[in-house]
């Protein structure tokens, strides 16, 4: 799946470069901004010994940049990037002890969609459309007693699917913009002691900001 995937981003990403080329009418919309983003990114289990051990994460924060280029009033292809950062929390619990420690990760993300807008006749504008995305993290470290546990995360491929709003100001080429984007993907977390697992990421992303159209 991951190979499909790559081969599918890649093919998106030259049918991007190839708008201009391709399209005898077309603009550029760049859309930068804030992010809050609910990582969605939970594992839970209980050992033999009845140890209980938890790992959540917290709602984060980040930024974004992407470039559009509508090549009709329907039809638009978009390549983006967003950095976010969220607390990762993990816990062990056995009878009345409890043991917690804390990270933080910071995924960046690289995606390419195309976007159907469906309201080219307004001066609101409406769009959706699938997306395909790239993700890179850092490896989590958590600090206990003095030792550490480092502990790996592999890069990842995911898709998902995207609604947004722009809205000019006024008859200038500025908008407001606004979105949400939901992702999917598998990430792989790998432990010193070769201990591995793979835990759904499925992040929703909230975006606001400023868009320029030329």
């Amino acid at each position: 799946m991951r190979q499909n995937l790559r081969i599918l981003w890649l093919t998106a990403l030259a049918l991007l470069l190839a708008a201009p080329i391709a399209a005898d009418q077309g603009y550029w919309i760049l859309r930068f901004g804030g992010i809050g983003v609910d990582s969605d990114l939970g594992f839970s289990e209980v050992d033999e010994d009845g140890t209980r051990i938890d790992l959540t994460t917290s709602t984060g924060s980040g930024a974004g940049l992407s470039a559009e280029y509508q090549t009709s009033e329907r039809l638009g292809f978009e390549f983006g990037a967003m950095r976010t950062s969220s607390d990762v929390e993990l816990s062990a619990s056995f009878l009345d002890l409890a043991l917690t420690v804390k990270d933080s990760m910071t995924p960046t993300t690289l995606s390419f969609g195309a976007n159907v807008h469906v309201t080219p006749d307004s001066r609101g504008d409406l769009y959706l459309g699938p997306v395909v995305a790239y993700m890179q993290t850092n490896d989590v470290r958590f600090a206990l007693m003095g030792e550490s546990i480092d502990v790996r995360v592999d890069d990842a491929y995911g898709y998902g699917a995207v609604l947004g709003f722009d809205y000019p100001f006024g008859e200038a080429d500025w908008v407001f913009c606004t979105s949400v984007r939901y992702l999917e993907a598998d990430l792989d977390f790998r432990a010193p002691d070769g201990g591995r697992d793979t835990l759904a990421y499925d992040p929703l992303v909230f975006g606001i900001g400023l868009g320029y159209r030329f």
